[in-house]
């Protein structure tokens, strides 16, 4: 029978260990046990969750007989396993044995519940180049004239958090603006530092003549793609005639297509203004889904934090 609980007891950590293998990609279990803290812990500013905004209910744990799956629900009904958004892949939460299992509280594994958009990779990067907006691509020629623009596959755990602590109070100012309270010193970064620590991290990063960060985006790569997570950059308005976002995105096609790589670049699955300008294509994705209304409710009822 499968149970669903509001936190982790010894029995469920065990169960929770037991869900990772050999893929350093999809973090450590401590990672998912922090990140279940994470949502559930009280801003101690305005004395909220900063979950609210985007979570019906927050990190809950399905136990089966040997597995468990850490879950979140969104205020549009929308399952995610807790740092979705951070981990690419999380294929161990879904083998056989779980999926089977689910269907008992009402969730289904969807094989095309989602859709993400990748850049694919054309037989030349000029002929790709020539059928983009000529004007970006001059700013990208710009940027490179004015800054250092590396994509970094070796970087430290130690170098992560220098980084990101020199762009980290425009990231926070910039959600700020959209009335979203985001903060990125979070469960995400240790993620980043961990693949950086065990060599799984690709990084694109643009800095001044003086080696300081001006924007970052962290990617991750996967057996059949490379992902982009989260960007971060600088938002003073110096900047903003270099398109920081665009050079980004840039840098990345250039490091697939210089080092002959056969992993396209995952944009992600939120369809952006600016994304029609790299031509991606449309791939569906799978995505836990509810069975009908009244299995979302039920859960909803018995844990949403509203």
């Amino acid at each position: 029978m499968v149970e669903i609980h509001e936190t982790y007891n010894k029995q469920r950590l065990e169960k929770l260990w037991g869900m990772f293998g050999e893929d350093l990609r999809q973090g450590d279990p401590t990672l998912y046990v922090r990140e279940h803290f994470n949502l559930k812990r009280i801003c101690e500013n305005c004395a909220t969750r900063s979950t609210e905004q985007y979570l019906a209910a927050a990190s809950l744990v399905a136990e089966g007989d040997d597995w468990v799956l850490p879950f979140s629900v969104t205020v549009n009904g929308r399952i995610i396993v807790d740092l979705e958004p951070s981990i690419p892949d999380q294929s161990n939460f879904f083998p056989d044995r779980v999926i089977g299992r689910l269907q008992e509280i009402g969730i289904f594994y969807d094989a095309a519940g989602r859709t993400d958009y990748i850049v694919p990779i054309e037989n030349g990067r000029d002929a790709y180049y020539d059928s983009l907006r000529r004007d970006k691509y001059w700013n990208y020629r710009k940027t490179q004239e004015q800054f250092t623009c590396r994509v970094l596959t070796d970087a430290s755990a130690d170098d992560i958090i220098r980084w990101d602590t020199e762009v980290e109070y425009d990231y926070e100012e910039y959600w700020k603006s959209k009335g979203e309270q985001q903060s990125g010193f979070n469960v995400e970064i240790e993620y980043f530092q961990w693949l950086a620590h065990h060599g799984q991290l690709v990084i694109a990063r643009i800095s001044d003549n003086l080696d300081a960060t001006i924007a970052l985006d962290y990617c991750v790569p996967g057996q059949y793609e490379l992902t982009t997570v989260n960007q971060k950059r600088l938002i003073a308005r110096a900047y903003g005639k270099y398109g920081l976002g665009n050079t980004l995105i840039m840098m990345l096609v250039d490091y697939v297509n210089d080092n002959g790589l056969l992993t396209p670049l995952n944009l992600g699955s939120v369809p952006y203004q600016h994304i029609e300008m790299w031509r991606p294509v449309p791939v569906p994705k799978p995505q836990l889904v509810f069975a009908n209304p009244a299995a979302q409710q039920t859960i909803l009822e018995r844990f949403s934090s509203g």
